[in-house]
């Protein structure tokens, strides 16, 4: 998905923007798993409300998920 806006995004999508081989991607989003920017919520990745605080738009349904997970 990744269009410039906070909707969720698989694997391949970061892959493919970021133009990084797998096993980097891995490691990478592993770390952000790890440090709490990033959550994998049915086969999805969002990024941290938090993180995307000084962009146009937050996703209430994004919000809700990192609470649901880690209150």
């Amino acid at each position: 998905m990744i269009k410039g806006t906070s909707s969720p995004a698989k694997k391949d999508d970061f892959i493919r923007v970021l133009d990084s081989s797998d096993r980097s991607m891995s490691r990478f989003l592993s770390y952000c798993k790890k440090s709490k920017a990033i959550i994998k919520f049915k086969g999805w990745y969002y990024i941290s409300p938090l993180i995307c605080l000084k962009g146009k738009f937050i996703s209430t349904d994004t919000v809700k998920i990192f609470l649901k997970e880690d209150p």
